[in-house]
């Protein structure tokens, strides 16, 4: 067992993350990275995912320089539009009717 081990962050306030990491055993800290995620109609799913994560990771990082620190984000994807999370339940609800009866992927980068 590591004593010395630097503390462990999660850059996200997402309930979801924070189960996982919780059904791990592991002991961490929440604190949201208040960042815009970005959405560029040039990138694929994936590197939008690896982008917003590692921005998600570096603010909070640069705020906390002695710890570990965990960023993620997870996309829906059909083909090349990209969904983000809805701002609205109506958005929501547009989103999951769009969605539903086809094939689409989710993809997370941490």
């Amino acid at each position: 067992m590591i004593t010395n081990a630097s503390p462990l962050i999660l850059a996200s306030t997402s309930p979801r993350r924070a189960e996982l990491l919780g059904q791990l055993g592991v002991n961490f800290k929440a604190i949201s990275s208040n960042i815009a995620e970005i959405h560029h109609g040039e990138l694929t799913a994936r590197e939008i995912c690896q982008i917003n994560a590692y921005r998600k990771a570096r603010a909070v990082a640069k705020k906390h320089p002695d710890a570990m620190v965990l960023g993620a984000d997870t996309l829906v994807y059909i083909e090349t539009k990209v969904y983000g999370k809805p701002a609205t339940l109506e958005k929501a609800y547009q989103m999951l009717e769009e969605l539903q009866g086809k094939t689409h992927r989710v993809t997370t980068a941490v």
